[in-house]
């Protein structure tokens, strides 16, 4: 909310003037911006980092997907999502950068399980240590910066937690193994500038998916540090694919 009130003239002085809906707790982005467009609304714009944006997508999804535009106006600790855009990561060039552009549709990703409601996501998606990191870092808050915080989680859980068995399938084709990580990319970098999937396209109809497998914690923190240049492509047990489809089999009954 300060960082609104820092922004609210550089911005409007940009994008003309807008009508404010102030999330009030987790979720409530989702019903906020599904009830923007479903009374007509044209543009939105999610204020905040890359959980806002989550939410407004979700928001957006849930009132048809065919409704009005929405952009980011980066103002959280990670912003990964603007980050891959291009954007500046500060709300009023951000604004001015997007006064400037045209719509444009992207690749967004539909993720399911059953019994629940699907999830859509422009971003990334990990389960494991990224998973873990994300969860710690949600317990822990930020002190350090989004992108410091979220290394310090990832180093304290890589002497932790063990690596685990996935069946995995993409495109039809087993990927199955045993991986501290996996994470779906559509777009390039995750914890605050982490380049995951540096040839992440949010246009060319897939995602790229990241795996790495079991090693010893030595080793891992080594290919850890090589992830905010991408050279981390290539070292041993650092696999990236590319797939339309990801998919793991149902549980078998017992």
């Amino acid at each position: 909310a300060r960082r609104w009130t820092a922004a609210k003239a550089e911005v409007e002085a940009a994008l003309g003037p807008l009508e404010v809906l102030e999330s009030a707790r987790r979720g409530h982005g989702v019903e906020l911006v599904r009830a923007a467009l479903e009374r007509g609304a044209k543009r939105v714009f999610a204020f905040g980092g890359d959980g806002t944006w989550h939410e407004a997508v979700g928001g957006f999804f849930a009132a048809g997907g065919s409704r009005g535009v929405l952009a980011p106006l980066p103002a959280g600790s990670g912003c990964d999502f603007a980050r891959h855009l291009g954007l500046p990561l500060s709300p009023g060039p951000a604004a001015r950068a997007l006064a400037r552009s045209a719509a444009r549709g992207i690749d967004v990703v539909r993720a399911e399980r059953p019994g629940q409601a699907a999830r859509y996501l422009t971003n990334m998606a990990g389960t494991g240590l990224a998973a873990d990191a994300a969860d710690l870092v949600d317990r822990w808050g930020k002190p350090l910066g989004g992108t410091a915080s979220y290394l310090a989680a990832v180093v304290a859980l890589l002497l932790t937690r063990p690596a685990r068995r996935y069946r995995l399938t993409l495109d039809g084709s087993d990927a199955s193994g045993t991986y501290h990580a996996v994470i779906v990319c559509n777009t390039s970098t995750t914890g605050g500038g982490m380049l995951a999937a540096p040839g992440a396209d949010l246009f060319d109809g897939r995602v790229d998916v990241l795996t790495v497998a079991e090693s010893g914690r030595l080793g891992l923190i080594s290919r850890l540090t090589k992830l905010y240049d991408g050279s981390h492509l290539g070292t041993p047990g650092v696999e990236l694919r590319r797939a339309r489809r990801q998919a793991h089999p149902p549980p078998r009954p017992r």
